[in-house]
């Protein structure tokens, strides 16, 4: 009997390390990528050199996070980004009323939601959404899904509308 209980605290202990391990290696992504993002972001959309396509506007590109999660229908954001292709339009949405995270951006997809934007680009952005202003966005890039790096990692390009 003794022995069953040491295999199943085992088994528990276990689960739990693997859990810890998993958790703190998506926060240690996502604090990574905030570094990266206040180290670059200083004027993040407030660009207006000139683009490849000769668009002036302010500009900019910005890392979406939550990427792994499974959204609240149940569908898992991974299965949608597999879909989508570069260029394509997403929508962001701003979320108010949320304590824990006052400046949260939802980015959604024409077949749902496939994250957020990292905290340091929606410090810069949020209150420029709050005070009126409008963006177009689109998908820059997808990196991931390969045999090395399975899980797609998602860049979106946001671009400020005038008017």
């Amino acid at each position: 009997m003794a022995t069953l209980v040491f295999i199943f605290v085992g088994i528990l202990l276990g689960a739990a390390l693997v859990g810890a391990f998993l958790m703190g290696r998506e926060r240690g992504r996502v604090k990574a990528i905030d570094d990266v993002a206040r180290t670059i972001g200083g004027g993040m959309l407030g660009r207006g050199e000139a683009r490849a396509d000769g668009d002036e506007r302010p500009h900019a590109e910005m890392t979406v996070v939550g990427e792994t999660e499974t959204n609240a229908d149940g569908r898992a954001r991974q299965d949608i980004i597999a879909k989508l292709r570069m260029g394509e339009d997403v929508e962001l949405e701003r979320v108010r009323g949320d304590a824990d995270d006052p400046v949260t951006v939802r980015v959604v997809s024409r077949l749902g939601e496939i994250g957020r934007l990292s905290r340091a680009d929606a410090e810069r952005l949020a209150p420029y959404l709050d005070q009126g202003g409008r963006v177009s966005a689109s998908i820059a890039h997808i990196d991931g899904g390969t045999s090395t790096n399975t899980a797609f990692n998602v860049v979106i390009s946001v671009v400020a509308l005038e008017g």
